[in-house]
């Protein structure tokens, strides 16, 4: 019986072992692409008709999204409206790149300062076509809101990592 338990330890070793280095190798073709949009700002729209739900949207934003130049974005977000302010809910976005390459995915994260606007916005990218093909990577905006006006100015970070060429 011991001797039985051994070697289920040894396998049970032998895999925790392989596992790591498996998923270290599926990641070693791949490279990071950093992601940047510097100071800009851009007006939005809402939606009010499922309210204490709001969504709030953009539909062809025009962005520098370096490295890639001006690109073209549709984005949501869904907030809960509550007695202290907005609860995130859900989100997603589609860029559309210069070359019509796509990269999308989902906001994992809102918070606003309803008094100041102060906000920040997390982005878990999740795919992308053509030469960004399967990207997946992280980012977040800073900006300021102004919920009068449906203004906002922002900075976004972030980056994606994709297959080389090669492989």
């Amino acid at each position: 019986m011991r001797g039985k338990m051994v070697a289920a330890w040894v396998t049970v070793a032998a895999v925790a072992w392989a596992v790591p280095a498996v998923a270290e190798h599926e990641h070693e073709h791949e490279h990071t692409i950093p992601l940047k949009i510097k100071e800009s700002a851009s007006c939005f729209s809402s939606d009010f008709s499922q309210f204490p739900y709001i969504t709030f949207y953009g539909v062809g934003d025009q962005l520098d999204l370096k490295p890639f130049g001006t690109s073209s974005l549709n984005w949501h977000v869904q907030v809960l409206a509550t007695q202290t302010g907005l609860d995130f809910v859900e989100g997603s976005f589609a860029w559309t790149l210069p070359n019509n390459d796509k990269l999308s995915g989902e906001y994992t994260g809102f918070t606003i300062n309803a008094q100041t606007g102060d906000y920040e916005l997390d982005w878990l990218f999740t795919d992308g076509t053509g030469e960004v093909d399967d990207a997946h990577g992280t980012g977040v905006t800073h900006g300021m809101a102004n919920l009068s006006t449906l203004c906002a100015q922002f900075s976004f970070k972030g980056k994606i990592k994709v297959e080389d060429d090669d492989h």
